[in-house]
């Protein structure tokens, strides 16, 4: 595998070489590879950047939507519409990719140290400015959660185009979707605010939710440093239709299993900035709050605090990069399950960690990237058990290291290739070491990985540009849920996780931009009982085509197409049974602007296909397969505006 790994990356820059003589330059952006702006011809990575152009033309709602369209994303998603429970797949982890997978909000982290991990409906898209989503390891800048990759949501800011835009949504299922966002510079300083809300009776019976959102910055530039303080809001209240075995969902897949069951959210940030040339860092403070009702009653307090600064020099050719990431969190749950199982558990994580990366300049074209990580976590845990009137304890304390090694090199200006040796680590959340329901705590051992990835991005022809990369990762300790033991666990055999991303983008013609998409994801049990076995819920291939094409100044249409392969049920880690069916849905959008108002018709799953993302395979049941159906065919009109 390292030789054709490397051999099939060879060929696509040869080939590119070939298809380079009416090449144009790919220019470079702006990413957070690093934690520094920077471009991206000096990065050793696989980077897509979408920027809000992109994203105001296309046809999604939701931020979910819009990253099921990139190249290597598979989206888990249990409800459609709102993407509220959704998490996003880089590396092939099926259970356990939200927590495999870095979620960046201007650079600060979204995923949590509980089970609930990032919250992708938490950003409404009218308030994003761009979005970068890096392939591979970045343990070493970023370190627990950046196995597969880091997807950084940058936010608008005040500094931008002034004005109010103001969008109204109705469509299917009663949704009723407003987004609100205002922009306003004065002299060295801007205030950027957005809202929205979102509410909707959903897809099935029992389904319903509301949904609200704020998002306010208010910043100054100065002539060497930029500083400001950002405030996120977000709050939700869902009801919960539960899984339908294959015959009801077969029958009839807007059912509801559920009773009363529900969940809710609400969940706050404060965080203070400065940005420089040389300099950078981020206090910040958040707040969570969780309710549910499934078989049981739980709730669930998150308080965190983080300080986060780096810096950069130029020594003798090298350009170093020191930080320092020190991170607080406590969890205080109360889970009711009734005597004998009522547990309060009380937990806190506090982590350490000092990170160095140097890119050098080995010739005038080829840089090689270095880097280092070492971080030091400590959790105790404690829980009551009010039935038994018993009280249990845990402590665990942990250190890692990862690093990385990382070469690029641009052939030309139209072709770029890169090679990169890293290492990861995952620690386990708080409430994967602790049982809600019977207040049992359960150590678990870091998750450590070994990285090799090549990969590189080339412009083909005028118009048309085509970016590849190939990755595989060993995996020791991986973490995952044993349903047969009812505890999240440290797998005992290792896994290997292997994969490839490619992305075509093609001006075919003056009107119409196409792009096409592939991710093929080959995850199995390295050694042990389950030698060979595919790890469940992971497609191995994915396939997106989406398409803009201008039908006049005033109008332009929409239509993509999303396929997603075969996967094992959730659980089936022996392969026993039967793989969730392929599926292919399209989306047509068709929008006219007249002035300052621009109007929209969504159709999504055009073919009204029977789909859902999500499963899981129950050996105990006559009927042993249970999916979570999503949305058949919707209709929504949008009318937006800006003054």
């Amino acid at each position: 595998m390292n030789r054709s790994l490397f051999a099939a990356s060879a060929i696509a820059m040869g080939l590119a070489a070939t298809l380079t003589a009416q090449a144009t330059t790919i220019d470079p952006v702006l990413v957070t590879a690093n934690r520094f702006k920077t471009t991206i011809d000096t990065a050793p990575v696989n980077a897509t950047i979408i920027t809000a152009a992109q994203i105001k033309n296309s046809n999604v709602a939701t931020l979910s939507q819009l990253l099921e369209q990139q190249a290597g994303i598979q989206i888990k998603d249990l409800f459609g519409i709102t993407g509220s429970k959704s998490s996003a797949d880089m590396g092939g982890f099926g259970a356990t990719a939200g927590h495999n997978t870095l979620i960046l909000l201007n650079g600060r982290r979204l995923n949590d140290v509980d089970l609930s991990g990032a919250n992708l409906a938490a950003v409404p898209l009218a308030s994003i400015a761009q979005i970068e989503i890096i392939h591979g390891s970045s343990a070493v800048r970023y370190g627990d959660n950046a196995t597969a990759g880091v997807i950084n949501i940058v936010t608008k800011t005040g500094f931008e185009q002034p004005g109010t835009r103001l969008t109204a949504q109705a469509g299917s299922f009663s949704t009723q979707r407003f987004d609100l966002s205002h922009s306003q510079p004065f002299g060295s300083g801007a205030i950027f605010i957005s809202a929205s809300t979102l509410r909707s009776d959903g897809y099935r019976d029992q389904s319903d939710f509301d949904q609200q959102n704020i998002n306010a910055e208010l910043s100054h530039n100065n002539e060497d440093f930029d500083y400001g303080f950002r405030f996120n809001g977000s709050y939700e209240d869902l009801a919960l239709p539960g899984a339908l075995n294959e015959p009801i969902y077969e029958s009839n897949p807007k059912a509801s299993t559920a009773s009363n069951e529900k969940a809710g959210q609400n969940r706050n940030s404060v965080e203070a900035y400065i940005s420089a040339d040389r300099y950078a860092g981020e206090i910040t403070v958040s707040n969570k709050h969780q309710e549910s009702t499934v078989f049981g009653a739980t709730e669930a307090g998150l308080s965190s605090w983080s300080i986060t600064p780096r810096q950069k020099r130029t020594i003798a050719g090298h350009d170093l990069i020191a930080g320092l990431d020190v991170y607080y969190s406590a969890l205080d749950t109360r889970a009711d399950f009734g005597a004998p199982n009522l547990n309060l558990s009380a937990t806190t994580r506090t982590s350490y960690a000092l990170y160095i990366t140097d890119n050098y300049k080995l010739t005038r074209a080829t840089g090689l990237n270095l880097g280092l990580r070492r971080q030091w976590t400590d959790i105790a845990i404690k829980n009551s058990n009010l039935s038994a009137n018993t009280t249990t304890s845990g402590q665990q304390d942990d250190a890692v290291s990862a690093w990385d090694i990382g070469l690029n090199h641009p052939f030309n200006d139209a072709m770029r290739g890169y090679l990169r040796w890293a290492s990861s680590f995952r620690f386990a959340v708080l409430d994967e070491m602790w049982s809600y329901f019977s207040g049992t705590i359960t150590p678990l051992r870091p998750q450590t990985g070994h990285h090799m990835e090549a990969g590189g991005s080339f412009a083909l022809a005028a118009g048309t540009t085509f970016d590849i990369n190939l990755f595989r990762m060993e995996l020791i300790d991986e973490i995952g849920y044993d349903s047969n033991a009812f505890a999240n666990i440290n797998f005992a055999d290792p896994t290997r996780h292997r994969g490839a991303n490619l992305n075509l983008r093609r001006q075919v013609n003056a009107r119409w931009l196409a792009n096409l998409g592939y991710g093929w994801r080959d995850a199995t049990f390295a050694a042990g009982a389950n030698t060979g076995k595919t790890i469940p819920e992971i497609a191995k291939h994915n396939l997106t085509l989406t398409n803009t094409v201008k039908l006049s100044d005033r109008s332009h249409l929409n239509v993509d197409a999303l396929y997603t392969g075969k996967r094992y049920f959730g659980d089936d880690f022996a392969n026993v049974g039967k793989q969730m069916p392929s599926q292919t849905l399209f989306n047509i959008g068709y929008s006219y602007v007249v002035k300052s108002w621009t109007t929209r018709l969504t159709i999504n799953n055009v073919t009204d296909k029977q789909t859902a993302d999500s499963g899981y395979y129950a050996s105990w049941s006559a009927n042993p397969y249970f999916y979570y159906p999503l949305p058949g065919r919707a209709y929504y009109l949008t009318v937006g505006t800006e003054f």
